[in-house]
């Protein structure tokens, strides 16, 4: 069934509060004894919360998990309220050129809306499975332990133990006050092991930069484990949900089957494609 301007008119002041008490009764009881008319107005009422900044309509239920925050969050970014700002002005821009009748603009709504919901799908689309590989492949238990056989640095098995207790701006500056003396001890130079824990500490605080910067230092230093800089590098590619850097960086471990995590990382490549 097709509505006209009225109908239209009467759903917009139902949706906004806009009706007097009679008016909202007897609206309430056609909407009861239309279907089609009920089916409308929650259309309407879909598009109109879409892109309300008041109000967000996913579930039934309120529990404040992880994915109803992301998307609260989403919809308090700058990212988020210029693209609806963008939307609104080609809209206006729109109708001030073109003379069209009510239920037209309801459909610019919907459509507004709909692009709004593309993006928003698109972006936990991409964070979701960033996000839930991070989850799946950080596995710090890989990195080798800094208590070297007979010599044990006491600074270095206190880091290590600040970084497996989660205190990890504490273990960043033992580790980085490790490193201009980390190679006195059975003439084994530990700086790679060190650099290691270094970098993943700065991705666990989200200090991505300064991550990527010791990790590139790994991938330089000359040790059976600078490899492991390849690994590490994509980690905190997936942390800042940069799908396509952290596929390059698997390429370039998928170029010698000798380098760092090489099936694990031919296996995530496969999942983010």
């Amino acid at each position: 069934m097709k509505f006209d301007d009225i109908i239209y008119q009467k759903i917009e002041a139902y949706l906004s509060g806009n009706m007097s008490i009679d008016d909202r009764e007897a609206f309430e009881l056609n909407i009861l004894s239309n279907k089609e008319l009920q089916e409308e107005v929650q259309v309407q009422k879909t598009l109109k919360y879409a892109i309300s900044e008041k109000q967000w309509v996913l579930r039934e239920d309120n529990r404040d998990d992880k994915e109803v925050n992301k998307i609260k969050n989403l919809r308090k970014s700058k990212e988020y309220s210029l693209t609806i700002e963008k939307i609104q002005e080609a809209e206006n821009l729109y109708f001030e050129k073109k003379s069209l009748n009510k239920k037209w603009i309801y459909f610019s709504g919907a459509i507004a809306s709909v692009i709004c919901i593309i993006l928003m799908v698109q972006y936990f689309s991409v964070s979701q499975t960033t996000d839930s590989l991070y989850a799946e492949y950080s596995d710090w238990s890989e990195l080798p332990s800094l208590t070297i056989q007979g010599n044990i640095q006491d600074n270095l098995a206190e880091g290590e133990q600040l970084f497996f207790d989660k205190k990890y701006r504490e273990a960043i500056s033992v580790f980085s006050n490790s490193l201009n003396t980390s190679s006195n001890v059975s003439n084994i130079d530990s700086t790679p092991y060190i650099l290691s824990y270094l970098g993943v500490s700065y991705l666990e605080i989200g200090e991505y930069q300064k991550s990527l910067q010791i990790f590139n230092k790994l991938l330089k230093s000359n040790s059976l484990d600078s490899s492991k800089g390849y690994w590490y590098i994509t980690l905190v590619y997936l942390k800042m949900r940069d799908k396509q850097k952290a596929k390059d960086t698997l390429l370039l471990i998928l170029k010698n089957e000798k380098n760092f995590n090489f099936r694990k990382a031919k296996e995530l490549f496969g999942k983010l494609d």
